[in-house]
């Protein structure tokens, strides 16, 4: 009987030992297998280069429409104001791992046209605002990239004082 006991014991030692070793490899190997990104420069994640001579002006920034924000990574490398746009263009934005995507603008709405990912699903979103009414944004996750429309509130749906302000 005392020969049992001790087979049980050195089978409950060995478990623990082979718990803790997995818990130190996975703790050294990173967190469920999730490869970090690399932070991408300016010229990488697709951020406008600054100018030399920024504009000054006191006078408030208008905005016309809804505002296209396009998201690399972690990123937002771009603001379009949707509204403000009088003729369509395109503008290729790349992914941290190299991949691109073109974007195509027009008044009042966006949408992808090009994509060197493998399954196309952001280029078969279409456009954001027509065909979605701007409620989902398009994601192309093989190159990490998100565009999101902000519709801004009229002046006559927000109130200058709400009811947590009187």
């Amino acid at each position: 009987m005392k020969k049992k006991s001790n087979w049980f014991w050195l089978a409950i030692i060995g478990l623990v030992l082979v718990v803790c070793a997995a818990l130190v490899a996975f703790r050294l190997w990173g967190k469920g297998g999730e490869l970090p990104l690399p932070t991408p420069t300016p010229a990488e994640s697709g951020d406008p280069v600054e100018s030399a001579d920024p504009v000054e002006s006191d006078a408030p920034l208008e905005i016309v429409g809804p505002v296209a924000v396009v998201y690399i990574g972690d990123y937002a490398v771009d603001a379009v104001d949707l509204g403000a746009i009088t003729e369509a263009y395109t503008k290729t934005y790349e992914g941290p791992a190299g991949g691109s995507n073109t974007v195509e603008y027009t008044t009042g709405d966006v949408r992808v046209i090009e994509a060197s990912c493998p399954d196309h699903v952001c280029i078969g979103q279409g456009w954001l605002i027509e065909d979605m009414g701007s409620i989902l944004p398009i994601a192309c996750l093989p190159n990490a990239m998100m565009i999101n429309v902000i519709s801004l509130p009229e002046a006559s749906e927000s109130p200058a004082v709400d009811g947590a302000t009187q």
